[in-house]
């Protein structure tokens, strides 16, 4: 893995972007490689190369949202690369289903315009378990309140439902939104 040098993310495939993601989280390439590469024998071990070492100090990742649903879990996640100008959406689906999507970076860089409209295609296809799963909201900043209250209350309509993960929405927004995330 990693064997080629890559230099954009659209350039690398479903697993090693999963990959990416989880070491650019765990913020230690050695650490990641070792674990990787634990049950090689030692010929065959690798050490991370030099390209995916500087590489990565250019990408950051944002957490947007969570929904847990018990025994199903998903969320959505944000990777920049700053260096190349360019972000994609990463989302876990509850059928452990991963996706990608690449985001529109404006002159100013993410804004919760460019991005909500692909969040909310994502929440779309959670259907009903957006309402009965305990859904939390991670940052604020690029899913802001007014987005996230009228998407909400437009679900709870559709499905006949007054609560969102067990509580009124007045309540649910105000444990998503008081604390600084």
């Amino acid at each position: 893995m990693f064997d080629d040098t890559k230099t954009s993310l659209g350039h690398l495939d479903e697993y090693e972007f999963e990959n990416l993601v989880g070491i650019v989280e765990d913020k230690n390439l050695d650490e990641w490689f070792e674990e990787y590469y634990f049950d090689e024998p030692d010929d065959l071990k690798q050490t991370p190369p030099d390209w995916l070492r500087k590489w990565t100090g250019s990408l950051e990742i944002s957490s947007l949202s969570t929904l847990d649903c018990g025994n199903v879990w998903s969320f959505e996640k944000i990777i920049c690369d700053n260096g190349a100008n360019e972000s994609y959406l990463f989302s876990k689906y509850p059928d452990n289903t991963l996706r990608r999507e690449r985001l529109p970076v404006g002159s100013s860089g993410l804004t919760a315009d460019l991005v909500w409209p692909h969040v909310r295609r994502v929440f779309d296809e959670y259907g009903k378990s957006l309402l009965y799963g305990d859904l939390t909201i991670q940052c604020a900043s690029l899913l802001p309140r007014k987005f996230v209250e009228a998407y909400l209350t437009e679900k709870m309509k559709q499905f006949g439902l007054s609560e969102v993960g067990g509580k009124n929405l007045g309540s649910w927004l105000e444990s998503n939104y008081t604390e600084a995330r």
